[in-house]
């Protein structure tokens, strides 16, 4: 493969990737879970303690409030399907330290 096809390839992921931002909708699996869940609204709530989030995501009990950033460089299949991006978790905490987690992030279908 020459350099020219090389260069191409990046310039090419590159280009994918800038479409691969997170927006609500996107479905979201954390490593260590059994399934993910959808990227919701925020309720944009800020204070003192609370730095505020991006997103929320629906647990059985609760929302949490997170912060979602592509960490791949590159589109992979993922539990027998192509798609998927790995990510960085950011599971923002409320007067405590944030607590971080890996996982894959796969794009809404519009």
């Amino acid at each position: 493969m020459t350099l020219d096809k090389i260069k191409t390839k990046e310039n090419k992921m590159k280009e994918d990737m800038k479409n691969w931002t997170p927006e609500i909708g996107d479905y979201v699996k954390p490593d260590l879970w059994v399934i993910g869940e959808l990227l919701m609204e925020t309720d944009d709530f800020k204070d003192h303690s609370f730095p505020g989030c991006q997103f929320r995501i629906r647990t059985i009990y609760t929302d949490l409030a997170v912060n979602v950033t592509v960490t791949s460089r590159g589109i992979r299949k993922f539990q027998g399907s192509w798609g998927w991006v790995r990510v960085k978790i950011e599971f923002v905490g409320d007067g405590e330290p944030s607590e971080f987690t890996g996982g894959w992030m796969k794009k809404a279908r519009k």
